[in-house]
């Protein structure tokens, strides 16, 4: 027979993996939903599309450097930007300069 202790270790970690999976619901479903409209303007708004042609030939004249430009912006700024609007209501504060930082390098 199990002991509460034991029966309490057992479902810790999927409890925390519940609470980490709503605490990212909405961020994901913002980062699906915005996935989805560049692909829908692609296919169907002419101007997005140039845009993203215009964005490729940027990409193969930077090279590396629009790779590093991209992942900064992607791995730093937009997560940072996403937790200050959903997590922190649109207030900043001093650790977001860090974790900005720490994310575009």
């Amino acid at each position: 027979m199990k002991t509460p202790l034991q029966n309490q270790t057992r479902t810790l970690p999927l409890l925390i993996g519940l609470q980490a999976a709503r605490a990212n619901f909405v961020p994901g479903l913002i980062v699906q939903t915005v996935m989805v409209l560049v692909v829908l303007a692609y296919y169907c708004y002419e101007p997005a599309r140039v845009w993203l042609a215009h964005l490729a030939e940027i990409k193969a004249r930077w090279g590396y450097g629009f790779s590093f430009l991209a992942g900064a912006v992607a791995g730093g700024l937009l997560p940072e930007l996403l937790t200050i609007t959903v997590s922190q209501r649109g207030r900043v504060r001093w650790q977001n300069a860090g974790n900005l930082l720490f994310g575009i390098l």
